[in-house]
Order: C-alpha cells, then sequence, then structure tokens
C-alpha cells in the first residue's frame, strides 16, 4: 500500500515537472513575445568587429542561473574597463574569415589578404593589450585576455612582406625575390 501512494506521488511530481520541449517552447515563446531577433539585430548594428557582428546575430539568452551571473559580471567588468580607458577602437573593414580559413587549409593568400589579415592581428592586439592594461578594474576579462595569444610578431612578420597597398613585397621570400629578379631580366 505505501509503495502504491509513493509511487502515485512519484507519478504526481513528473506530470507537475514539463518535458525539456515545453520548457524550450515556453523560452521560443517568450523570445518571440519579447521580439528577441530585434534586439539581436541592433545589438548586430553596433558591434564594429565583422566577428562580433557575426557573434551578436547569433547570441542565445542563458537560462541557468551560474552562467547568467557570470556573464552579467562580465559585463560589470567591461562597464568598468570603458569606464577606465574610454571607448576602444576595434574597427575592422574586412572579415578575414574566410582568407584565414583558406590559409589554414594551405591555400595562397593575395597581398591584399594579407594585409586585411595584419590588419585583423593589429585589432586583436589592441583589444587584448588594453583588456590586460585594465585588469585591475576588469580580472574576469582580464583572465580570458590571457588566454589570447601574444601574434604582434606574426603581425609583424605579415606586414614586413606586404607593401602599403597590399602588394607583395619582392623580399617576401628568397624565391619570390629570384623569380621576380628573372622576369624583370627576361623584359630588359
Amino acid at each position: 500500500m505505501e509503495q502504491q501512494a509513493s509511487e502515485e506521488s512519484q507519478d504526481e511530481l513528473t506530470l507537475e515537472q514539463p518535458s525539456m520541449s515545453e520548457t524550450e517552447q515556453l523560452q521560443d515563446k517568450t523570445l518571440k513575445l519579447l521580439d528577441y531577433d530585434t534586439i539581436r539585430q541592433q545589438l548586430a548594428n553596433n558591434t564594429t568587429f565583422f566577428e562580433a557582428r557575426k557573434l551578436a546575430l547569433e547570441l542565445s539568452p542563458s537560462f541557468d542561473e551560474y552562467e547568467v551571473e557570470r556573464l552579467q559580471n562580465e559585463t560589470a567588468d567591461a562597464r568598468a574597463l570603458l569606464d577606465e580607458l574610454g571607448d576602444l577602437i576595434l574597427e575592422s573593414r574586412v572579415d578575414t574569415s574566410e582568407s584565414v580559413a583558406r590559409a589554414a587549409l594551405g591555400g595562397v593568400l593575395t597581398g591584399v589578404d594579407l594585409l586585411a589579415v595584419a590588419e585583423s592581428l593589429e585589432v586583436h592586439r589592441r583589444a587584448r593589450s588594453s583588456v590586460l592594461r585594465g585588469a585591475e578594474k576588469a580580472p574576469l576579462l582580464a583572465d580570458i585576455a590571457r588566454i589570447i595569444p601574444d601574434l604582434q610578431e606574426l603581425q609583424r612578420q605579415v606586414r614586413a612582406k606586404i607593401g602599403r597597398r597590399g602588394e607583395v613585397v619582392d623580399g617576401a621570400s628568397p624565391n619570390l625575390r629570384a623569380l621576380r629578379t628573372q622576369v624583370r631580366q627576361a623584359y630588359e
């Protein structure tokens, strides 16, 4: 008899808890009522970096209490950092994600592609160094920034091989120098 009562109360508990799909449906309905897509679009419109825009458009709210608290603390850190340092100029004119993906697969990049990558590396460097400079005011963001590798040497090497207009300079590699010398001699 006690076992039957226990099973019935267990069934009542199961019925009272919404299934994951019901919870997800409620969350989706809530986001639609809040016009969350418009909020995402407005956030994306205020970004100045291609990857940030992409992240803003894909942003989903968290419904986990601990994650929400962590994200709010990171936001408070960001606000304190901006109050301390002022606006950070993190604008990038070109989306380099395709060029970087092509290079990762062993593809060839043009001088213009490399120049855009160097500019993107400069933006990353400025962001990282700004956050580290404000580590006292934004310790959570500083912990994240410390994980980001310092790519200043890579940026310097790329810039040394590319002219101001995106042309690959003769000294970019010994082979390129030799080939261009041969071409010039052939036309003389």
